[in-house]
């Protein structure tokens, strides 16, 4: 271990006695999100996958430094989220690989594949309407999928998106709509108006319209944790990348082959993967062999100059075979279906109400931990104090007005939102 604080070179002693000089050096490592790497660079939303967002990253400070961390250690995903959804971001970081253009080979560094979800509720605002009103005006913001409008005489509006607009949905009960009726765009600084009937608003209170907004728009891009690699001997093997060691690795019986000779000594041969990641998220995965020959005592006597067959992977996958390092995954509540960025087929399962597993035909997949962001608002329906008048009844000294049998009383009432709306107003005289 190199001691923590420590910097320049270090002298280190194998299990052998042999001293080995370490350069202890803190350089950019190489992390990504949704499939796109950077060293330094901020990568923008349209690589982050959540709208609104960016991926960046920050020197550590001196102290983390100290503590064996590297620079840029600090990754941030900021900005500020413009739809709603359920985002699974998948998260890349490997050591060692400056994504530069110079050809000089470099040791192959530790890799690491992760996950991270972003759970965005949708913004819902309704606002207050008055007594009898025949419209309830609703902003809800974009990425929603479904939405419930209940007022206060217990009818429910059911809406659905579809094809960017508002759209009554099945199970509504209010019948100032019918099932399909388009209502407005889905946009999030528009609002619409969603019809009910009088009756339905014809009761004053506070807080007694409800409006609740959902998202159940599933997103998430996932990595490749498996590569069909060529060798030496122009043939296919399959390497899977290592979780714990942080390296891909080929089988056993492949990555190490020795074989007797006939004269006592032995031909060893040994291979392992190493790898180039890309700026744009593409890999280059080389298998490194080299011969080792060993005489009758297992000594080394001759070693051949390495081999470095060559495999390219693009960023995106677009096959089945699979030609690339990521897809993207989505879910549509509406249609009820899965696709892949690549074309290929989904399987979808739900594991109880938080989380989906999802596997593409072309090998990638994974646990997105989120099935739906709900959020709600209330408004109230509100009513205009009524006025009232009557006729100043004045008599000289001495008279009296018979008001029980005066033939107009001449008391004026009014309501502002009963003559808006040509409803009746019933006056009850008590005698």
């Amino acid at each position: 271990m190199i001691p923590k604080g420590s910097s320049g070179d270090y002298d280190y002693t194998t299990a052998e006695g042999k001293v080995i000089k370490v350069r202890k050096q803190n350089s950019p490592a190489v992390t990504g999100v949704s499939g796109y790497n950077t060293t330094g660079a901020t990568l923008d939303d349209s690589k982050v996958l959540i709208p609104g967002t960016n991926y960046s990253l920050s020197n550590s400070s001196r102290a983390e430094q100290a503590n064996d961390r590297t620079n840029n250690g600090n990754a941030i995903i900021g900005g500020k989220v413009t739809e709603a959804g359920i985002y699974t971001v998948s998260v890349y970081a490997k050591d060692y690989d400056k994504l530069s253009k110079r050809t000089t080979w470099n040791q192959s560094g530790q890799e690491a594949h992760a996950s991270i979800t972003v759970v965005v509720k949708p913004k819902v605002e309704v606002q207050n309407v008055e007594t009898y009103s025949t419209t309830v005006p609703v902003k809800i913001s974009r990425g929603a999928t479904s939405a419930k409008v209940t007022m206060p005489d217990g009818t429910v509006t059911n809406l659905k998106v579809v094809d960017g607009k508002w759209r009554v949905d099945s199970g509504s009960t209010n019948r100032a709509v019918t099932e399909n009726q388009e209502l407005g765009s889905v946009d999030s600084d528009t609002i619409f108006n969603i019809p009910v009937t009088s009756e339905a608003t014809a009761k004053v209170g506070v807080d007694n319209i409800t409006v609740e907004a959902s998202s159940e728009n599933v997103k998430g891009t996932f990595l490749r944790e498996q590569v069909e690699l060529t060798g030496t001997d122009n043939k296919k093997h399959t390497a899977k990348l290592n979780s714990a060691t942080g390296h891909w690795e080929l089988p056993a019986d492949y990555a190490e082959v020795k074989t007797p000779n006939g004269d006592g000594t032995t031909t060893w041969i040994k291979r392992q993967v190493y790898t180039e990641a890309q700026q744009d998220g593409a890999m280059k995965f080389y298998i490194y062999e080299y011969t080792r020959k060993l005489d009758i005592n297992g000594k080394v006597i001759s070693v051949t100059t390495p081999e470095r067959p060559l495999t390219e992977y693009a960023s995106k996958n677009t096959s089945q075979a699979g030609d690339g390092m990521s897809v993207t995954i989505t879910y549509d509540k509406h249609s009820n279906t899965w696709t892949s960025s690549d074309g290929t087929e989904v399987t979808a399962t739900k594991l109880g109400d938080d989380s989906w597993e999802v596997h593409t035909k072309s090998g990638f997949g994974g646990i997105i931990r989120g099935t739906i962001a709900t959020s709600s608002d209330v408004a109230t329906v509100v009513n205009t104090k009524p006025t009232a008048s009557s006729q100043n009844y004045t008599s000289t000294k001495g008279t009296a007005v018979d008001l029980r049998n005066e033939a107009k009383a001449a008391v004026r009432i009014s309501d502002t939102e009963d003559t808006k709306y040509s409803k009746q107003l019933t006056l009850l005289v008590l005698q």
